[in-house]
Order: structure tokens, then C-alpha cells, then sequence
């Protein structure tokens, strides 16, 4: 089943984030217009004009909403589920050093909570077992280019040092480390090679 999102975020030239078309302001320009004439007296005249310039506007500009604040790549799914709790859009984006990087939505946040392994109430995995999880993990993925990265573990936090192919591969596998029950946090000291420069294939 394809993803589906109840907004878009719409940028300017300079990839500035200046508002969000929704679903339901789509949805309301299906709406047949029709307003009693009395209405006018208890509704101000700005909002009316707003409201039809929605239903009968031809660009997004004329139709989208103003954009919830956004988030940065480090936002925790909980912060994140009561944002869009309190946006009302469906849907946040997702900034990074000023530029859209990506966007969040009650889809994935369902998602990431489907996949996520269920806590119990076991006792904290030592390091030496986290260590030994990771390389599990490790050695089960097809993609992972460097299978001698050096992996410790020290007070629940894992550290990774190495090369690896790509930066995707580089925080792939930080996420992987920050997964594993009992992990308390990553070091990710991996350094892609696709960034050295002339590089070649050495490891």
C-alpha cells in the first residue's frame, strides 16, 4: 500500500518553508457555497473574504494554510506526535540548518511504532551483550560494505568507529546501534568514504 499524507509543505524560491495545503482546504472547495444573507452580521468581514478567496483561488498561494513550526532531524517520536497533536495538519516539517529535509505524519509516527520492539521488564543488557547484538545485526544486512568496523560499548552507550561506503550507510547504522533494547546512546564515529577525497577501495 502506497503512503499517503494529508498535506504538502509549500517552499519558496529560497526552499523557505511559507505554508501547507491540506486535504480538508482541498476537500472544501467541493463545497457548494451558499451563505444566508444574515450571516454577515455576525461574522467579520475579513474572515468571509479569506473563506472565498479558499473556494475560488486557482494557486496554492491562494488556498494554502500557514505552516506549523517545525522540527530538526533530533526530534523524539513522542515530541513529535504532540506536535501534530497541536498543529491539526497532519502532518510537520522537517528542518535542518534552515532547509526542508523531509516531512513527518501520523502514518509514519503509526509506523515507526508498529516497528518498534515491545519493552519488557528484563534486566539491562550489559555491554558486552550489546556488543554482540550489534554484530548480529550487522551481520544479517546484505548492505553493510564494512563488516570490521570496531563496536564497543561502554554504561549502555554503543560506540562505532570504522569506514563505511555512503553517509546514508554512516546513519543507518547508528540507528541500527540506537535500536537495540537497553541501548542507553550511540557514539557514531563512522566516516564515509565517498567524502575522502580521490578516495578509493582500500578497505
Amino acid at each position: 500500500m502506497k503512503n499517503c499524507t494529508s498535506a504538502l509543505p509549500v517552499v519558496n524560491g529560497n526552499g523557505a518553508i511559507v505554508g501547507m495545503l491540506t486535504d480538508e482546504t482541498l476537500l472544501n472547495r467541493l463545497k457548494t457555497r451558499s451563505h444566508p444573507w444574515w450571516q454577515a452580521l455576525f461574522t467579520e468581514g475579513a474572515a468571509l473574504a479569506r473563506e472565498y478567496q479558499k473556494a475560488v483561488g486557482t494557486k496554492v498561494k491562494d488556498v494554502m494554510r500557514p505552516a506549523p513550526a517545525p522540527v530538526d532531524p533530533e526530534t523524539t517520536l513522542e515530541s513529535a506526535a504532540e506536535r501534530l497533536e497541536q498543529a491539526g495538519s497532519g502532518l510537520l516539517t522537517v528542518l535542518e540548518d534552515g532547509q526542508l529535509v523531509g516531512t513527518v505524519g501520523y502514518g509514519d509516527l503509526v509506523k515507526a511504532v508498529a516497528e518498534t520492539p515491545a519493552q519488557t521488564a528484563e534486566a539491562s543488557p550489559t555491554d558486552g551483550e550489546l556488543v554482540a547484538e550489534m554484530k548480529a545485526r550487522l551481520a544479517r544486512e546484505v548492505w553493510v560494505s564494512n563488516r570490521s568496523l570496531w563496536i564497543d560499548a561502554k554504561n549502555g552507550v554503543i560506540m562505532l568507529f570504522g569506514m563505511v561506503d555512503t553517509p546514508e550507510e554512516e546513519i543507518a547504522l547508528g540507528v541500527m546501534a540506537q535500536t537495540i533494547p537497553g541501548c542507553r546512546g550511540v557514539e557514531n564515529n563512522l566516516f564515509p568514504r565517498s567524502l575522502l577525497p580521490g578516495r578509493g577501495h582500500w578497505l
